[in-house]
């Protein structure tokens, strides 16, 4: 029980003079429940019934101190502020989900680096179930996948975050992964002891197998999480980066926050499309690769700017087949004869279509005088060791590369002419002069003869060589193979 009288003669003083110390001590005392309070006059003793006094009682601008048989307390109160101890240690630390920088700042002594992309770390406590966190704000994430213990930490803004690694999610449970029916990897945060807590409201606690093990995470509920609100951005308010890939490319965006919601929005990153023309430049923030069709053309072929040779020169035929090689030929008579793709196929046969007997170029009616049958069959002959399309050479031998020119004419003859048949043929400009052949064919036979080193040879066949009123056919071939490429001319002379 309080005396009044003892209480109130210490008090004669005003309040102010008292100080805040002495009431302070009044009021524990008070609390304390002992028996009666004595308090002295100013700076005076208090004391107790139960024979504890406290002195030294003080009061000033920088605060105010108390001392007693058993020290209880201390404090301080200055003008910039103050400080307590007590016999049991320093001042509680900070609550759960408080920025800290060690586990000294914490009230739990526990500081974890749990929300991703933040830069902070926050006081966290240890939790088995969803009941030892407070309240909607926090769930319990388990310390490893399969965990049965965890830490009460903020709701996740790594829900359905774009990652290639589970580092990229989090320090704790959070998994990496394409859930199946998704497009991309993205974060799933675990919810196998908190349930529905631990996920987004448009998300579901689902059961999930990740490398072989059962888990249980959050998914969105539409398909694709690039297409889904994020996570909760009321404490990581910076844009995430995510991205978008496909067979057509990769293309980086962010997720912005909705400060309404205070939710990452769905991924911002366009869709990687191919891109149908060479001359078609990335979008920003993508890198896509090219339609089929962009690079199936001779001047793009498999890829951008891979010119096939030949494309664009004359009288060649130049594709890009299957979109990934070229193809070279040369159209009808003209000949590749340089071997040179780069300009094409540069020359052209003389005569043209005289290379089977039915094309055979006419040369006329001779009777059997010398004089008045003189021959003078030329030509070229080119070859190359191209495929020869668009028309195809009727009469092309693919083994020399070359066509045979074929040349006819009609022997009149006569009751009193020998019939006879002398005819020479000579090659010019060969590299391989001994590698042509003439051939005559009358209605008594055929008769042929080789080219030597100076590029000649003759076929002479005395009286009776073909009957008057018959056609003489002559070939002029080659006959050596694609390993010599060449334009040569040539002429046959002689007479019946």
């Amino acid at each position: 029980m309080i005396h009044r009288n003892s209480l109130f003669s210490g008090l004669s003083a005003p309040v102010g003079r008292i100080g805040l110390a002495s009431v302070a001590l009044f009021a524990a005392a008070c609390a304390a429940g002992g028996g009666d309070i004595a308090v002295g006059g100013s700076g005076g003793a208090l004391t107790t019934s139960s024979g504890t006094t406290t002195s030294g009682v003080t009061s000033s601008s920088t605060g105010s101190s108390s001392s007693s048989g058993q020290t209880t307390s201390s404090s301080s109160v200055g003008g910039s502020g103050s400080t307590s101890s007590s016999g049991t240690g320093g001042a509680p630390g900070f609550p759960v989900g408080s920025a800290c920088n060690m586990d000294s700042d914490c009230a739990s002594a526990l500081c974890k680096p749990v929300l991703i992309n933040s830069g902070q770390s926050v006081c966290v406590t240890p939790c088995m179930v969803q009941a030892d966190c407070l309240g909607p704000a926090y769930f319990c994430d388990p310390l490893t996948p399969g965990a049965t213990s965890g830490y009460c930490v903020p709701h996740s803004p790594a829900h359905c975050l774009s990652c290639a690694n589970n580092s990229d999610c989090g320090s704790l449970s959070e998994e990496c992964f394409q859930a199946p029916g998704d497009i991309s990897k993205a974060c799933h945060v675990d919810c196998s002891l908190s349930g529905e807590d631990a996920c987004p409201p448009e998300y579901t606690c689902t059961d999930e197998t990740v490398n072989g093990m059962a888990r249980k995470l959050c998914r969105p509920n539409t398909a694709h999480c690039l297409d889904a609100i994020g996570g909760f951005c009321d404490r990581v308010a910076l844009p995430q980066p995510c991205v978008r890939d496909n067979a057509a490319g990769t293309c980086v965006g962010q997720r912005q926050c909705i400060m309404v919601s205070k939710r990452f929005d769905i991924c911002g990153a366009a869709a990687p499309q191919c891109k149908a023309d060479c001359s078609i430049q990335d979008p920003a923030g993508c890198t896509e690769t090219y339609c089929s069709g962009a690079t199936s053309t001779p001047a793009n072929c498999g890829m951008c700017n891979n010119v096939c040779p030949g494309y664009m020169q004359l009288n060649d035929n130049v594709t890009c087949q299957g979109g990934m090689t070229c193809t070279f030929s040369c159209q009808g008579e003209n000949y590749d004869v340089n071997n040179n793709k780069a300009d094409g196929c540069e020359k052209v046969d003389s005569p043209l279509g005289n290379h089977t007997s039915a094309g055979a170029t006419y040369q006329g009616s001779f009777p059997c005088t010398d004089g008045s049958s003189q021959q003078n069959m030329t030509g070229k002959i080119e070859s190359d060791a191209q495929i020869h399309t668009s028309p195809a050479i009727t009469g092309f031998n693919a083994g020399t590369g070359a066509a045979p020119d074929f040349f006819v004419l009609d022997a009149s003859g006569g009751a009193f002419c020998q019939n006879d048949m002398n005819l020479f043929l000579q090659v010019n400009g060969s590299s391989s002069p001994a590698c042509y052949k003439m051939t005559a064919i009358t209605n008594k036979g055929t008769q042929t003869c080789q080219t030597g080193v100076t590029g000649a040879c003759s076929i002479t066949n005395g009286s009776g060589s073909y009957s008057g009123g018959t056609q003489i056919t002559v070939i002029v071939e080659k006959t050596c193979g694609t390993n010599v490429m060449e334009e040569v001319t040539y002429a046959v002379t002689g007479h019946l």
